[in-house]
């Protein structure tokens, strides 16, 4: 009786460990010093965050700014936590297939992405959020994407 009373609950516990803590749904982004590229501005897409205190691990698919899928993993670090306001760097791998040659470093598909974010729950569980990053320096110097968070 002990054993299949531990093995429920791990197997609850293990869940609890599985479902994430967020979800964000992706909207758009505003590229900066563009220079006459037509970026597309649309981004919708979905990603998935687990928060560790301070810290979170988040996983994403998106509607690149070449208007082709991209799928990312990135870790973030809360310098600002608050019940309304989370603001912290965040670092991780993205893909771009076919346009990594826009990125000072890349590795076959994937290239390196990093820079701040922030969400801001006016009231309740549905927040904003933004990430600013640097546009991989050689013909972008400035990207904003926004879009919506829920915590659960």
């Amino acid at each position: 009786m002990k054993l299949a009373i531990a093995i429920c609950l791990a197997a609850t516990s293990a869940q609890a460990d599985i479902v994430p803590d967020r979800v964000s749904i992706l909207a758009g982004s505003k590229h900066f010093g563009a220079h006459g590229y037509d970026f597309n501005e649309v981004n919708p897409g979905l990603a998935l965050t687990w928060d560790f205190d301070r810290t979170d691990i988040t996983v994403g698919a998106y509607r690149n700014s070449f208007n082709e899928m991209s799928y990312t993993l990135t870790v973030g670090y809360d310098l600002i936590k608050t019940d309304a306001l989370e603001v912290g760097p965040f670092i991780g791998l993205a893909t771009y297939k076919g346009y990594t040659d826009w990125f000072p470093v890349s590795w076959g598909d994937v290239v390196p992405v990093g820079g701040v974010q922030a969400v801001w729950y006016p009231g309740g569980p549905v927040g904003l959020s933004a990430r600013l990053m640097p546009g991989g320096a050689k013909k972008l110097p400035l990207i904003a994407a926004f879009g919506l968070e829920m915590k659960f």
